[in-house]
């Protein structure tokens, strides 16, 4: 999917996110050789291909919710909700309770935290 519609010709790196609506996401280079991600929703039916270079990295969207929840990132990726791409980040604080920090892919904004799960 993602070489057929995204022109992915080298990825880098797969993101796997399992809550709500499982998405699969693919980072890598376009045939034009610039920075993207292809969101594939979990029926691989869907694609949303956004280039990199319109919003936060990963290294940023793990530090902002670290920050945020003064807690250790456990797991990261890039899905969708409300179709605009959002990171979703797992952490765990120091009692061992879980939390998801959710933050706008394009502004860097936490929209939403789920604690204690």
């Amino acid at each position: 999917m993602a070489q057929r519609y995204a022109k992915i010709d080298k990825s880098d790196h797969f993101f796997a996110v399992n809550v709500g609506r499982p998405t699969y996401t693919i980072a890598g280079r376009n045939q034009q050789k610039q920075p993207i991600y292809a969101i594939m929703s979990n029926n691989w039916h869907a694609i949303q291909i956004v280039r990199q270079a319109s919003g936060i990295s990963a290294t940023q969207a793990s530090q902002i919710a670290s920050h945020r929840t003064a807690a250790t990132v456990t797991n990261l990726g890039l899905t969708l909700e409300q179709n605009k791409p959002v990171w979703l980040v797992s952490t765990r604080n120091r009692q061992g309770a879980h939390q998801y920090v959710y933050i706008n892919f394009s502004k860097g904004k936490v929209t939403k935290v789920i604690k204690n799960l």
